[in-house]
C-alpha cells in the first residue's frame, strides 16, 4: 500500500515539473445581480504549472441566456420627421458586461492549498472578457479538484465585479437625421455589479495518466 502511494506522488509530482498541461471541459451557471438574467454554457480550458503550487489558467466558453430580461439602453424613440430635434440623455460609457448570449474568455492564477491525500483547493484571481463588451472584470474564486482513478471531478465558485461610468449625449437631428453627436463624462454615479458563476468540469492530462501509471 506504502508502496503504491509513493508511485501515486512520484507521478504527480513528475507531471507537474514537467509542466504538463491539463485539460479541462465542463459546464457552467451564472447569474448577474443587476440585470437579474441567468445563464448556463459550456467552457474550455487550458492549466499550466509554474510552480510546485502556483498554476496559470486560460479558459475560453459560451454563455446562453436562461431567464431574466436584458434591456438595450440604445433602444429609444425616433426623433421627428420634420425640424431641428435635440435629445439629451444619459448612457454607459461602455458596453454593459450584462448582454446575454455571448461567448467569454477568461485568464487566472491559481494557488493550490495542500490538504493531505483528499481533494485538491486551490484560491483563483484574475481576469474575464465577455466578447458583447469591451470590459475586462476582475475575478475571484475557490476550485475544488476531487481524485479519481479515471478523470478527476473540478468544482468552482467564482465572484467576479464590475463598474461601468456613464457618459451624457447630445444628439442633435434636422429633419429626422442625425447631425451631430457629443458626449461628455457624467457626474452620475458609475453603474456597479457583480456576477457569480458556478462551473462543474472534467480534468484531463498527463498529470492524472503518470497518478495512473503511479498505481
Amino acid at each position: 500500500m506504502a508502496a503504491a502511494q509513493n508511485g501515486l506522488s512520484s507521478g504527480r509530482s513528475r507531471g507537474s515539473r514537467r509542466g504538463e498541461p491539463e485539460f479541462q471541459l465542463g459546464i457552467l451557471g451564472s447569474g448577474m445581480k443587476a440585470s437579474q438574467e441567468r445563464g448556463a454554457g459550456f467552457f474550455a480550458g487550458l492549466r499550466l504549472p509554474i510552480q510546485r503550487w502556483l498554476f496559470a489558467q486560460v479558459e475560453t466558453g459560451h454563455v446562453y441566456r436562461v431567464s431574466g430580461v436584458n434591456v438595450d439602453p440604445s433602444q429609444r424613440p425616433p426623433p421627428p420627421s420634420v425640424g431641428p430635434y435635440v435629445r439629451t440623455f444619459a448612457e454607459p460609457a461602455e458596453v454593459l458586461p450584462l448582454v446575454l448570449p455571448t461567448g467569454f474568455f477568461a485568464a487566472r492564477l491559481s494557488g493550490q492549498i495542500p490538504i493531505g491525500q483528499g481533494p485538491n483547493l486551490r484560491l483563483q484571481l484574475g481576469t474575464r472578457r465577455r466578447n458583447a463588451s469591451h470590459l475586462w472584470l476582475p475575478t475571484a474564486g475557490l476550485a475544488i479538484q476531487f481524485p479519481s482513478r479515471s478523470t478527476p471531478v473540478v468544482i468552482e465558485l467564482e465572484l467576479a465585479r464590475y463598474r461601468v461610468p456613464y457618459r451624457d449625449v447630445q444628439e442633435d437631428f434636422l429633419d429626422g437625421a442625425l447631425v451631430t453627436r457629443t458626449s461628455v463624462p457624467s457626474a452620475l454615479k458609475p453603474i456597479q455589479g457583480s456576477e457569480i458563476s458556478v462551473r462543474l468540469g472534467l480534468a484531463f492530462g498527463p498529470a492524472q495518466r503518470g497518478g495512473r501509471r503511479g498505481r
